[in-house]
């Protein structure tokens, strides 16, 4: 476990996650001058209801238990019975849950949106579902066996379709958000059935109870834990759609996006590196210093890139979007700020995982689910979007101080969470500076931004927040990635 490994892998990881998932972000200038924020409100609220039934029957914790119990497993007979039965499962659950979904589609559009029209989205939308669940278990799979450049090709053909396919539905044939839904079907689709076969012509077609019944066991926790996470993630969408509009959920849900760049850029990628080397690395003498540089280094990447979509943001949004959803630049400094607490908190909740301490996770979650349900409901019926995202920061700081202090009590990790207070206050005072004193638009906008950010580096090394000595470690890691895809 070291910063060039770390690094080397975490870039082959962020292309993907990049690639599965900048559909959103490069659809954004579609969406804002094709959509209104009504019709953007309506896409996010069946995105999330998906997610929630998702969720809830445990799709997601089927595949991870399934990548946790594969490398337990002794042959590849045994594997490959895994496999198959995760599968397998995962379409019988699926399928039901689209079949209901079909049925009772009428009275669901009216309990969400006060009208029966959008029904025949909520239909294509669990159909698309089943082609979803489907393929991330077969990219699951291929994770497995370090098939990481063909995960990465696959969603970079994904990304290339769903991109014109949105082009071509919502631009050119004016279907608003049946547009959207309609290539998200098709693209889910033909990817999920052509990872279905080449996977099944794999590992064979079997149903086994006992692969499942640990699945099932291995399973439980992580369910409760997901659950409270997606509270905390989208409830507030719930909440202003029963509050205020759907135009409120479309320009908050825009600012979302951008900041969860923060996950998106920095922590997605990271966490699938820290996950597996952590407790490859944790029976050595010196894995606790190790953390404590790697910490530091990822609270000092996640300020520098929050810093940077802070500073950028207002003029990206005049650029992108329409003047409709301009009010979305106030709150995502609060939602960024937000996002690096949450990884941070995550970044010490996989410590908590060395001695499989996974109930005590659920139990920080649901607290956290909780304590967010109450923020929501007292402060979005007065402040609307501005109440929504309080309501996220106050959250994710409590869930970092809960997993940073379980771990340190725990496991004595040297990083202190004074030194979150400092950083962060360090990013504020900054992004303050350029507010109140703007020196205009355009080239010397960029030029006042670029320097800022560079004081802030600069300020950190004359600290000894990140030492000299680092700077170097961090290069030989550039390089060594470089000269390695060179």
């Amino acid at each position: 476990m070291n910063l060039i490994t770390i690094a080397k892998q975490s870039s082959l990881y962020l292309l993907e996650n990049v690639a599965r998932r900048a559909v959103g972000f490069l659809m954004l200038p579609v969406y804002a001058h094709y959509l209104t924020p009504g019709q953007y409100g309506v896409m996010e609220i069946l995105e999330l209801i998906v997610g929630l039934v998702v969720i809830s029957l445990g799709m997601q914790a089927m595949g991870g238990a399934m990548v946790r119990l594969f490398n337990e497993e002794k042959d590849a007979k045994a594997g490959s019975a895994l496999v198959s039965s995760t599968m397998l499962s995962t379409a019988a659950v699926s399928l039901t849950i689209a079949g209901f979904a079909n049925i009772f589609a009428l009275p669901l559009s009216t309990l969400l949106f006060k009208t029966p029209e959008y029904a025949g989205l909520i239909q294509l939308a669990f159909i698309a579902m089943v082609f979803g669940n489907m393929s991330e278990v077969c990219l699951l799979y291929y994770r497995l066996g370090d098939r990481v450049r063909l995960v990465v090709m696959f969603s970079l053909v994904q990304l290339v379709a769903q991109v014109a396919l949105n082009t071509y539905f919502i631009v050119f044939a004016g279907m608003a958000v049946w547009g959207f839904m309609w290539s998200k079907l098709i693209v889910a689709g033909a990817g999920g059935i052509i990872l279905m076969v080449d996977v099944f012509r794999k590992v064979g077609i079997r149903w086994q109870a006992e692969p499942m019944q640990k699945v099932a066991n291995f399973s439980l926790p992580l369910i409760a834990t997901s659950l409270s996470v997606f509270t905390i993630h989208f409830g507030d969408r719930f909440f202003l759609n029963q509050m205020h509009s759907l135009k409120e959920v479309g320009v908050y849900s825009l600012a979302y996006k951008v900041a969860f760049l923060i996950s998106y850029l920095v922590g997605d990628p990271f966490a699938r590196v820290w996950g597996v080397s952590l407790y490859a690395n944790a029976v050595h003498a010196s894995w606790r210093s190790q953390t404590e540089k790697i910490g530091r280094w990822l609270t000092f990447l996640l300020f520098l890139t929050g810093l940077t979509i802070c500073l950028f943001v207002s003029p990206i949004l005049v650029i992108l979007t329409d003047r409709a959803f301009w009010g979305a630049a106030a709150v995502i400094p609060i939602l960024v700020l937000g996002y690096i607490a949450r990884e941070i908190g995550d970044f010490f909740k996989v410590i908590l995982y060395i001695n499989k301490r996974t109930y005590l996770v659920a139990r920080i979650t649901l607290l956290c689910a909780a304590v967010n349900t109450v923020l929501n409901l007292l402060l979005i019926r007065k402040w609307g979007i501005a109440g929504a995202a309080w309501a996220t920061l106050i959250t994710w700081l409590l869930y970092m101080v809960c997993c940073w202090t379980l771990a340190e009590r725990e496991h004595k990790i040297a990083f202190r969470l004074s030194s979150f207070a400092k950083i962060g206050g360090l990013a504020t005072a900054i992004f303050a500076i350029a507010r109140l004193y703007p020196m205009g638009g355009g080239f010397w906008l960029v030029v006042q931004n670029t320097l800022l950010i560079l004081i802030f580096c600069s300020l950190l090394v004359a600290a000894g927040y990140l030492p000299r000595g680092m700077w170097g470690t961090a290069w030989t890691s550039f390089t060594a990635a470089r000269s390695k895809t060179s």
